[in-house]
């Protein structure tokens, strides 16, 4: 089963059957950016940044999805990221929305 993942509250042709509750996924990282490969040693700014971060929010939404399908939900609707510094050297990236079970007008 897969899981919809959408920022909307609503899917067009679809109805809310149940809701199951807020679900998350978060990715937690140290918050260097030489560890992120955000930077080179030198300080010059790697070139491909913006794929460093779109893996890091993928693997959110994959740990969010996969909480939502334990509970037996095949959506997740108002999916939104939070990000926050746990410390002065960790960071935590969140996914999180409402899973509910979809179904069909």
């Amino acid at each position: 089963m897969t899981v919809l993942c959408v920022t909307t509250d609503y899917v067009a042709g679809r109805t809310v059957a149940r809701s199951l509750g807020i679900v998350v996924g978060c990715v937690a990282w140290f918050g260097s950016t030489y560890a992120e490969g955000v930077k080179d040693l030198a300080g010059n700014a790697m070139s491909d940044v913006g794929s460093v971060y779109e893996a890091r929010r993928y693997e959110a939404l994959i740990r969010m999805s996969g909480n939502a399908k334990r509970r037996q939900a095949n959506a997740v609707l108002c999916v939104r990221f939070s990000v926050r510094e746990i410390n002065a050297t960790w960071k935590e990236l969140c996914a999180y929305g409402t899973a509910v079970e979809l179904e069909p007008e």
